[in-house]
């Protein structure tokens, strides 16, 4: 499903991100399809947050009541990085706004 939503937009918009918590052992090979089927316009992050960060942003969110910090502790794995040839680390700590821009600028090169 997440596989025809971004094939979809990509028709529709500029851009498209795909963001989330995607499992290596799930998201893989939906991911490298992904990637390769738009490149060179395609790029990969990790951002590498802590679960206690990521715990916190949840509590902030929109989301809150959607899912428990339970069921997020079973979820997590730590650097759960996809391995993917052209992943790019993020440091999770990095303000929101410095992100955006280090993917706009990203696009803009690219």
């Amino acid at each position: 499903m997440i596989e025809s939503l971004v094939s979809e937009a990509i028709t529709k918009n500029d851009y498209v991100i795909l963001e989330g918590i995607l499992k290596r052992s799930t998201y893989y090979q939906m991911i490298e399809r992904l990637m390769e089927l738009y490149a060179p316009r395609s790029a990969l992050y990790y951002l590498s947050v802590s679960f206690e960060t990521t715990k916190c942003r949840h509590l902030e969110g929109l989301r809150v009541n959607e899912f428990s910090i339970e069921q997020m502790e079973q979820w997590w794995i730590a650097e759960d990085l996809l391995d993917y040839k052209s992943e790019m680390l993020v440091d999770g700590e990095v303000e929101q706004t410095d992100l955006i821009e280090q993917v706009m600028n990203y696009i803009k090169d690219n």
